[in-house]
């Protein structure tokens, strides 16, 4: 490969490479403000739970929300980066001044970086991320040292009871249940 041909193909990498972070950053920038819509103020870790669900029998709505206003606008900001991108290099060949070249990708370097950090910012100030890595890393004794397994311990109740437990439910997702209690 002659030293013409690898730098062509090194340009050529490292602006794929800049455009799949850029798709990738706009995708997340755009869910985050999806998922803050669409869930409210919860923390992520129930967010990631319901992400693990099965999505059968969940509302079409829901789907082609996701689809107008995180897939969409992705893809419409991409190409919009893709079209400014190119239209700079271009105009920067023109004039022959590699050096200009070298700043310009310099600078998407930048704008990635920065881009990056305010996401990140962001979803650990709204969905306290780093908490929840933390935890997700760490471990917990708690139920090996407080767990009754009730198929061996005897439980006594009181003959004066003073506690009332009461479990409402206003309503469940379907796909969570069983097909023999109407899930899905």
């Amino acid at each position: 490969m002659s030293k013409k041909n690898k730098k062509c193909f090194i340009d050529f990498l490292y602006a794929f490479i800049l455009d799949i972070c850029i798709l990738i950053l706009l995708l997340l920038s755009f869910s985050l403000k999806w998922v803050g819509d669409q869930y409210g103020n919860i923390g992520i870790d129930e967010i990631i739970f319901h992400m693990r669900m099965p999505i059968v029998g969940v509302a079409e709505n829901f789907v082609n929300s996701f689809i107008l206003t995180v897939i969409l606008p992705s893809v419409f900001f991409f190409l919009f980066f893709i079209v400014i991108k190119q239209t700079v290099y271009a105009f920067l060949r023109r004039k022959g001044d590699g050096n200009n070249l070298k700043k310009a990708a310099l600078f998407w370097i930048i704008i990635f970086l920065i881009w990056s950090g305010v996401l990140v910012f962001v979803a650990n100030h709204q969905y306290a991320l780093f908490s929840y890595i933390k935890n997700q890393l760490s471990q917990s004794t708690l139920i090996e040292e407080e767990y009754v397994d009730p198929r061996v311990t005897e439980i006594t109740f009181p003959e004066n009871k003073r506690n009332l437990i009461l479990i409402f439910i206003e309503s469940a997702e379907t796909s969570l249940m069983d097909k023999a209690n109407g899930g899905g």
